[in-house]
C-alpha cells in the first residue's frame, strides 16, 4: 500500500530498492527515520516486530493517532477547509499549549497536504478535486486509470493529494475523460510576496 502523505526526504522512489537489501527472515524491522513510512507500508509485513521512529514528534503523533484514534481524526479533519488563510493558522496553531493530540494531528496533516512539496511551510496552492469529481460519476481510481491509460499509481498519488509534480498531458487526459476543465481541477493563488516582475531585476 502507499503512504498517505507525502514527505521531503520520502523513500517513495527508493522503496524496492531498500527493500531488495533486506535480509530475509527479520525478526524486527525498526524504522529510524520512518519519514512517510513509505518502507513500511510498501509490504503488509516485513518482520513479526515493526517499530515506527521519527525525530520529529509531530509526524509520530500522527501516526499513532491514525492507529489509535483513526475515526475521531477523520471527524476533526471534516470540519477543516483548505485556504491560505487556514493554512496560516494551523501553522501557529498545531503547537498550541492545550491542543489534544488528535486536534494537533489534523492541523499538522492539513500543513502536510496543503503545502508546497509537503514542505509544511508554504502554501501549495494546488487545488485537487479529482476525487470528488470521481464521486461524483461513481468511477474509481481504476476506472480513470483505465479511460486514461494513466498508471494506477500516478492516478492514485492525484487522488490522494501527493502527487509532487503534474504531468500536462496527464492534466489534458484527466480533464478529457472526466469532462472538466483545468480550472476544477487547479486553483493558483497569489503569493502574499511577489517573486517576479520588472522590478525584482537586478
Amino acid at each position: 500500500m502507499n503512504s498517505f502523505i507525502g514527505w521531503i526526504g520520502g523513500k517513495k522512489l527508493l522503496r524496492k530498492e531498500i527493500i531488495k537489501r533486506f535480509p530475509e527472515n527479520m525478526g524486527r524491522y525498526i524504522e529510524v527515520c520512518g519519514c512517510a513510512a513509505w518502507v513500511l507500508f510498501a509490504k503488509e509485513r516485513h518482520a513479526e516486530l515493526e517499530v515506527y521512529n521519527d525525530a520529529n514528534g509531530d509526524l509520530v503523533n500522527l501516526f499513532k493517532c491514525i492507529k489509535y484514534h483513526c475515526m475521531e481524526l477523520q471527524r476533526e479533519l471534516s470540519f477543516m477547509l483548505n485556504s491560505r488563510e487556514l493554512f496560516e493558522d494551523f501553522k501557529t496553531q498545531f503547537n498550541t499549549r492545550g491542543m489534544t493530540d488528535i486536534q494537533r494531528a489534523a492541523r499538522f496533516f492539513m500543513l502536510i497536504k496543503t503545502s508546497y512539496g509537503s514542505d509544511v511551510r508554504s502554501y501549495g496552492c494546488v487545488k485537487k478535486d479529482v476525487s470528488v469529481i470521481l464521486g461524483e460519476k461513481r468511477w474509481t481510481q481504476a476506472d480513470l486509470s483505465r479511460r486514461t491509460g494513466i498508471r494506477p499509481t500516478t492516478i492514485s498519488e492525484i487522488y490522494n493529494e501527493i502527487i509532487e509534480r503534474i504531468n500536462i498531458d496527464h492534466l489534458d487526459l484527466i480533464c478529457e475523460a472526466l469532462d472538466c476543465e483545468v480550472s476544477d481541477l487547479i486553483e493558483y493563488k497569489p503569493n502574499k510576496i511577489r517573486r517576479t516582475g520588472k522590478d525584482l531585476m537586478k
